[in-house]
Order: C-alpha cells, then structure tokens, then sequence
C-alpha cells in the first residue's frame, strides 16, 4: 500500500470510530433521557397527600436538575447524532412523556387536597 493511500485509510478509521462514539454517546442519552423521565413520573406518582410533596421535591428536582444536563449533552452533540437518536427512542419518549404528565395532574390534585 502506498504511503498517502495508508494515511487516507488511517484517517477514515479515525474518523469512523469517532463519529461511531458520538452516535453511541447520543444514544445512550437518549435512553437517558427517557429513564429519568420515569424516575420523574415514579417519584411523582408515589405523591398521594400534600405531606408526601415535600418529601418527592428534593428528589424530583434533582432528576429535573438531570434531565437538563441531558439534554444540554444532546444539544452539543448536534443534530446528525441528536435527532437519529432521539428518532430510535421515540416511542418510550412519548410513553414516558404520557406517564410524566399523568403523574404532575395526579400530584397537583393530592397536593391541593388536605393532609
């Protein structure tokens, strides 16, 4: 093999692994994403009184804190790793998403209610 051809293929090793690792990276913040979405919903369905908000705070806002800090990650990565990866876990996005907003309207009625 010839010496400029070799630094060729060398360089679109390099490049492949690289832009693999980004894709990888990408999808496991998505699958991320969508966990803590669940935590979130679980922490928030575990809400039956006005007394359990104050426990479920602490903890829900830390996974908020979290999920921030996802998807600020996912926002860097850009939209050719982002949006492929996002696309694969679309599905458990919106079930978890569904699950969330279920819990918020179910925590909102028990923290309006009397202890």
């Amino acid at each position: 093999m010839t010496k400029p051809l070799w630094k060729a293929c060398l360089v679109f090793v390099f490049l492949a692994l690289l832009g693999g690792c980004k894709g990888s990276k990408a999808e496991s913040l998505a699958k991320e994403e969508v966990d803590t979405l669940d935590k979130i919903a679980a922490a928030l369905e575990s809400v039956k009184s006005k007394s359990d908000v104050a426990k479920v705070k602490p903890e829900v806002d830390t996974l908020n804190a979290k999920l921030t800090d996802i998807s600020k990650e996912l926002e860097a990565l850009g939209p050719e790793y982002r949006d492929p990866a996002r696309q694969k876990f679309a599905l458990p996005r919106e079930q978890a998403m569904a699950k969330l907003k279920t819990a918020k309207m179910t925590a909102s009625k028990a923290e309006g209610a009397k202890k």
